[in-house]
């Protein structure tokens, strides 16, 4: 073998920090050695981690399924949430808390359950006396329905007899047939009389002005006398108990929506369906909601099992060798796929151990983390292959895992940190799923650090003996025993493919094009994030065609949004009596009026102002002492009040009062958030001051269980910015110390933000609202975001190239394909998603797509070229002293290593068997070192190529090399090319 040595200058990049011992350059090289101190404990770290492991790799497997066998027992304490409808509501919000205080006061409609149904299919229902004949029939089913008068809400009377609460206009027919007659007259006649008395009550005790729109679906009156016109649909509301899933009758509850009044109002439709009417019977029970969640996730189990498919089918193609039974990792790739499995079974262990409940869509996390798994085994394994090929047995995966080590390590913490801090939300849904998530991931990381790699080191053994990859148990395949297995005849195809991309990128027009796009798809995205709306649509967790959606639609489309909220009032006893009082209860009405978005006089139920007009006209006094004395005739001829006033039953006078204002028909969940929020400043200000602070116990506050569901909206936006900003800081904490240079993380964080705004966008242009889901995959996407940028980013800052460019295109060489790879198994994962039967999971889809797509846009074009720009210089400049004591450490140990070896061992590592030339390799050298050694050293270059010539970069001179030193200075570096021929 002949070599001959030639040397050409090469030239720095002058554009660089100054070399002068300033306070500025003096802090960056601390700065430097920081960072690296850190990055060599984490890669000692890793690199006695691995020995241990390897060393003892039988014992590490037996403890690792033993350890899970442990976590394995949390189980016996799995409970499935039960209470689904309020997952996607803030616990211990001020809704709860002023719900809570208002039921305390006595006011025990606050809280409650109902039971709906819609009865529909003509244009004018009141033209139809059929269709509220069948109404009658099937509330009569219901009312009888076994265990009714156990769960139903009950409620006062006229006569002050409790009775179930149901609010329908069939109360108005006395639940009479033959009150409703066979003609359109008749049911008007008594639609209008009711209307034209006040104090004729509904169950609910309002009159039929309030009730009327309510119970009728786009119900018109006469703008002259207010008599009713048309109703396209009728509507039946049954209050029932609320009860907490701690409660001893919340199971009696449950199971009679289900046993009796879902099977009764699904057997009655049908029926109608069979004899041919044109009556359509749609439904709602209080366990809707919670059916839904399961039944969409359960219903899609085949299509969850068709992803689990694709993503091993991917897994298994990424890891096939079909030239060589020897090379390829099929084994290992399935036993991989089970380490993450068993890394998610403990994680959700564990979390049922500290007993957090289970919800059903918790279960689409087995996806998400075996893609973020397979993205660590993908560059676990790339790294093993791409160790130099002299290295052998587990020596392999130390210096892989030393290599790669704290780059999964970065990523997985970001992962964590994500999911970690969205735990303790206030949204029950985002906590539930976060912790289940938060564990997952770091089980799934230990078990591949541990449990992987022991597999592993079995695999390393297998292919050096010749094993066959799929039967390792078959006779080892004859290749002769000085064939070096871990050489490769030719790259890669996925390695050459993303070089030549590379180079492609790198081209100055390139450039110019994707610094346009990163902008446009920047500003478009904060352009849609301006535009993002606002609502949550529970019809969005149940599956198409399913009662739920069909009565959604049904009542979205007839019936009005609005809803009534009361103003609970501080006063008691006699209080009421006073002017003062009076006066500042009446003025409330003017706040309806202000706020645009509450209904104005006479939709407000103010007492105190109707009962002064009242006196007006009685000519009766309605202060001071006489207060109490007028108020019962007062209330005896306006009786839709009295469910507004809470009488003490010892002194007889008020120790609770309200006055209950309207919201406007308005589904606009902003408009929801805003007017409430606007109402509680309102009647913030009329709270008296006391010591410097507001008194409590004289504050006017309003309450409505509709409210818990503005609440949600107000929060969603305020827990998604909080999130991320945390998330964002703990991005750089975490990354800065190993990627080093701050412009690198300014990049990866510029990344992470663009990426952020442009879902944001994707969500304006999908038309996808920001709610309780989108914010879990928002979550969801700080992680891969910084999944699929920080490799790359690491990869160019340790790349040994001597320009901006040729780094880039290293780093997407040696890391591109593994930030593909896991990419495409995520889209896999998530790929069945988009056939679900349910919105909320097409949903999902959309916006995991959306992710990975913008991860990948982001990770392997756009920060590719952007680091070329901005980060040119190379840190090898500033970490001489470290470059050198690292590469004296590897001598140190490539010597040791070759004393170790066997005889077969040695022989492999000889030129004579690479049987290719070497190229673009830079081999370590220093003062001293004899031709000898430097060609002993060329015997540990870990690339291979068909093409001769081999560029060694050095700095300063090379001694005894045949280089002529003199013709450079120290600043200069030499450029020495070995051309080497085969014999």
């Amino acid at each position: 073998m002949k070599a001959t040595i030639t040397a050409v200058p090469d030239t720095k990049n002058t554009d660089v920090m100054s070399k002068d011992r300033s306070c500025i350059h003096r802090t960056w090289i601390g700065w430097i050695k920081i960072c690296r101190k850190i990055n060599d404990f984490i890669e000692n770290m890793f690199e006695k981690h691995t020995r241990f492991i390897t060393s003892h790799h039988s014992k590490v497997i037996i403890a690792c399924f033993v350890f899970t066998a442990l976590m394995a027992i949390g189980a016996v304490w799995f409970n499935a949430l039960q209470r689904n409808e309020e997952l996607f509501i803030p616990q211990g919000s001020q809704a709860f808390k002023d719900l809570d205080r208002a039921q305390a006061k006595g006011f025990e409609d606050m809280y409650y359950r109902n039971q709906d149904i819609i009865i529909s299919g003509f244009d004018n229902m009141f033209d139809k006396p059929e269709a509220f004949k069948e109404a009658l029939k099937l509330h009569k089913r219901i009312n009888a329905s076994n265990g009714y008068e156990d769960v139903c809400f009950k409620a006062k009377n006229e006569q002050g007899i409790e009775e179930c609460l149901v609010v329908t206009s069939l109360q108005v027919f006395g639940y009479n047939e033959s009150m409703i007659g066979d003609t359109p007259a008749n049911i008007k006649t008594s639609l209008n009389q009711w209307l034209q008395n006040p104090n004729r009550l509904f169950s609910n005790g309002r009159p039929a002005f309030l009730n009327y729109p309510n119970i009728f679906g786009t119900y018109k009156s006469n703008d002259t006398d207010s008599s009713v016109i048309s109703a396209n649909a009728i509507r039946i509301t049954y209050y029932t108990k609320y009860v907490n899933t701690w409660d001893s009758d919340y199971d009696t509850v449950i199971d009679w929506e289900k046993d009796y009044f879902i099977d009764i109002c699904k057997s009655f439709g049908t029926s109608l369906d069979h004899a041919g009417s044109s009556l359509k019977v749609n439904y709602f029970a209080g366990r809707t909601t919670a059916d839904a969640i399961l039944e969409s996730t359960v219903g899609d189990l085949p299509l969850f099992s068709v992803a689990f498919i694709l993503m091993v089918a991917f897994c298994l193609l990424v890891f096939s060798r079909w030239k060589n039974l020897v090379t390829g990792h099929l084994t290992v790739a399935i036993c991989g796929i089970c380490v993450i499995m068993l890394g998610v079974g403990c994680g959700f262990g564990l979390a049922m151990w500290i007993r957090t409940d289970f919800v059903a869509f918790t279960g689409i996390l087995l996806f998400l983390i075996l893609g973020i798994g397979m993205d660590n085994m993908f560059i676990i394994v790339d790294a093993m292959e791409s160790a130099d090929p002299d290295i052998q047995g587990e020596e392999r995966l130390v210096v892989a895992m030393k290599h790669i080590g704290g780059s999964i390590t970065m990523t997985t913490s970001t992962d964590l940190v994500a999911f970690a801090v969205s735990a303790v939300s206030d949204f029950p849904a985002v906590k539930l799923f976060c912790i289940y998530a938060a564990l997952s991931i770091v089980f799934a990381y230990l078990m591949l650090i541990t449990l992987f790699l022991a597999l592993l080191t079995w695999d390393v053994h297998r292919i050096e003996r010749g094993g066959r990859d799929i039967c390792p148990c078959r006779a080892p395949i004859e290749q002769g025993e000085d064939v070096n297995p871990w050489l490769k005849e030719k790259e890669d195809f996925t390695k050459i493919f993303m070089r030549k991309w590379g180079e492609i990128l790198m081209t100055m027009p390139m450039k110019i094009i994707v610094c346009f796009v990163a902008c446009g798809t920047l500003a478009a995205g904060i352009y849609g994030t301006t535009q993002i709306t606002q609502k949550f649509e529970w019809k969005k967790t149940a599956p198409d065609g399913s009662y739920f959606r069909q009565y959604a639609a049904v009542r979205d489309d007839n019936f009005p949004a609005g809803y009534g909220v009361s103003i609970i009032l501080p006063y008691s006893g006699d209080d009421f009596g006073e002017v003062e009082i009076q006066d500042k209860i009446i003025s409330l009405n003017d706040i309806a009026k202000n706020l645009t978005r509450y209904q104005d006089p006479p939709n407000i139920i103010n007492w105190m102002d109707q009962y002064r007009k009242w006196g007006i006209q009685a000519s009766q006094n309605t202060t001071g002492d006489y207060f109490y004395q007028t108020l019962p005739m007062f209330l005896n001829a306006q009786k839709m009040f009295a469910p507004d006033i809470i009488f003490d039953s010892t002194t007889g006078k008020i120790k609770a009062a309200r006055i209950v204002m309207f919201y406007v028909n308005d589904n606009d969940a902003t408009n929801q958030a805003t007017a409430m929020q606007d109402l509680r400043d309102e009647l913030d200000k009329l709270t008296p001051l006391k010591n410097g602070e507001k008194d409590k116990s004289k504050e006017i506050y309003a309450a409505t269980i509709m409210f818990i569901y503005a609440e949600q909206f107000a929060a969603v936006v305020d827990a998604t910015i909080l999130n991320l900003a945390i998330c964002g800081a703990t991005i750089v904490v975490i990354t800065i110390p190993y990627l080093m240079h701050p412009g690198i993380t300014g990049l990866v964080f510029l990344s992470f933000s663009s990426l952020l705004f442009e879902l944001l966008g994707l969500m304006t242009a999908w038309d996808v609202s920001l709610d309780v889901i989108a914010m879990i995959i928002i979550i969801m996407a700080v992680g891969f975001s910084v999944d699929y940028t920080c490799h790359i980013a690491h990869a160019y800052m340790i790349s040994r190239k001597d320009t901006p460019n040729k780094r880039a295109i290293d780093a997407l060489t040696t890391m591109g394909t593994s930030v593909l790879n896991g990419g495409v198994s995520t889209f896999l994962g998530m790929l069945i998603t988009a056939f679900s039967q349910a919105e909320g999971f097409r949903i999902f889809f959309k916006m995991v797509f959306g992710i990975v797509v913008l991860g990948l846009i982001h990770g392997l074009i756009f920060l590719p070229v952007l680091l070329t720009i901005f980060v040119r210089r190379d840190l090898r400049e500033d970490m001489e002293e470290f470059i050198k004591k690292h590469d004296e450490e590897e001598r140190s140990k490539s010597k040791r290593r070759m004393s170790h070896m066997s005889e077969t061992q040695k022989r492999r590592q000889s030129m004579k068997y690479r049987q290719s030339t070497l190229k673009n390799i830079h081999v370590p050298t220093q003062n001293g070192d004899n031709p000898n050694d430097v060609k002993a050293d060329l015997a540990y270059v870990p690339e291979t190529g068909k093409e001769n010539g081999v560029d060694w970069h050095t700095h300063k001179d090379t001694a005894e090399n045949g280089v002529n030193n003199n013709a450079f200075n120290n600043k200069d570096e030499l450029v020495v090319t070995y051309t080497v021929q085969n014999e």
